[in-house]
């Protein structure tokens, strides 16, 4: 199986999920140890833009994306991100100000824009959703820096951390669904991130997803992937997923 350019947001969920699930089943088999290989490649990326390396943070960003994509399948919902992605980052503007770009100061408003996600964006690309959220953001983005977006996608990594610790914490269906959204929301916002990342330093995120998993597995070369178990401490210097 091949992964190709144009491929929408939700063939890339489907063709990730083909290629890590068994991985994931033997390697990562709670939603806690597919969160933990999220951190992992947060920190990856923080520690490349901390020595001012360049030139990996494309194939960072992308396997960052590759392990948000891990984690929807922990939860069983791959797909319920290109939903919150749209009701996120609705196709004609920011969705607080309203406006692209986004006019928002550092504090936006506590309303939100009566903007509604458009249906067409269910067909869109990552290259389209790079496209789209530089039209919106870029601006902002560039004024402040490369730094400021990688701690703002640490951030939301963590956010993600708080929403599945507060998940494990419910004793209702109810409860674990409430957080099981937010986690999902969260996930949404370092997909955003981790696409700022990569535009910033002028990465195809596309080209550069498709170039490192879209024959297979980066490390075995293999659809879906045969790798075996692997040291965390021992994982930088591997191709890892």
């Amino acid at each position: 199986m091949e992964l190709r350019a144009g491929a929408s947001l939700s063939a890339v969920l489907d063709f990730a999920h083909g290629l890590t699930v068994e991985r994931n089943k033997k390697c990562f088999p709670t939603f806690a140890d597919r969160v933990d290989h999220l951190v992992l490649g947060g920190a990856e990326l923080s520690n490349a833009v901390r020595a001012d390396d360049k030139r990996i943070l494309p194939a960072v960003a992308a396997k960052v994306m590759l392990r948000i994509f891990t984690v929807l399948q922990g939860l069983g919902e791959k797909d319920m991100i290109v939903q919150k992605l749209m009701d996120k980052f609705p196709a004609n503007g920011c969705s607080y100000c309203g406006k692209k770009p986004c006019e928002c100061a550092v504090d936006r408003p506590r309303g939100r824009a009566d903007i509604r996600p458009s249906e067409f964006q269910k067909e869109w690309t990552l290259a389209d959703w790079q496209v789209h959220l530089y039209e919106v953001y870029g601006a902002s983005n560039a004024a402040h820096g490369l730094t400021w977006i990688a701690n703002r996608l640490t951030s939301e990594i963590a956010e993600v951390i708080q929403a599945r610790m507060l998940m494990d914490m419910q004793e209702t269906p109810e409860g674990k669904e409430r957080f099981k959204s937010e986690a999902i929301s969260e996930l949404a916002d370092s997909f955003a991130w981790a696409v700022a990342v990569c535009t910033i330093v002028d990465g195809d995120l596309e080209s550069v997803f498709i170039e490192r998993y879209g024959k297979g597995c980066a490390n075995c070369k293999q659809y879906p992937c045969q790798c075996g178990a692997f040291s965390f401490k021992e994982e930088r210097k591997l191709n890892v997923l």
